[in-house]
């Protein structure tokens, strides 16, 4: 997977900003493969991510005049991928009933011998929540993460120990989360 050009693509958004469908299908053909192995790396499984790569350009080509910053396309489009992304894994993995069973933003991840719901991971700064959902409920490790998202591994080893003392703040300095 060769490098992202992020002045190219930046190019690309302003333009596509103006209507230029053809931008659209250059901003696709320039990102599609980092979001693709996003998706397949998060749902293991090759037909949820390719609906998710289809979901994902579908709202960010719809939304791409929101985008206030052309640079920050591949970051916000990352953002949309992961939201998807979870969405579907937990619609396809949806056993629970509307009879009171937990829902998937129930559902719980042991860091550092501490319980956390899906939920609290979720109210953090996107990269962090990113990174601990990837290392610890995906089970990939720093340079996979870093690979995966084009960041660094000190950024994605920041983000993740930045996180866990955001949530271990929530709970305060000791017990588990109910």
């Amino acid at each position: 997977m060769a490098k992202l050009d992020y002045n190219y693509i930046s190019s690309l958004v302003e333009m596509a900003q103006d209507k230029d469908s053809n931008a659209l299908a250059e901003l696709y053909a320039a990102t599609y493969q980092l979001q693709y192995a996003y998706s397949y790396h998060y749902l293991k499984d090759e037909y949820l991510a390719q609906c998710a790569l289809q979901e994902t350009y579908i709202k960010a080509f719809r939304g791409i005049n929101t985008l206030r910053d052309p640079k920050l396309f591949v970051q916000w489009l990352s953002q949309i991928n992961f939201r998807v992304c979870f969405g579907l894994a937990n619609n396809s993995n949806a056993d629970y009933s509307k009879d009171g069973a937990d829902g998937p933003e129930d559902e719980k991840i042991v860091i550092d011998g501490r319980t956390f719901s899906i939920r609290q991971i979720m109210s953090l700064p996107f990269s962090e929540a990113k990174c601990l959902i990837l290392h610890y409920y995906n089970d990939m490790s720093y340079k996979e993460i870093a690979k995966l998202t084009d960041d660094s591994r000190s950024s994605v080893k920041r983000a993740i120990k930045g996180g866990i003392h955001r949530l271990f703040h929530l709970i305060g300095e000791g017990g588990m989360t109910e």
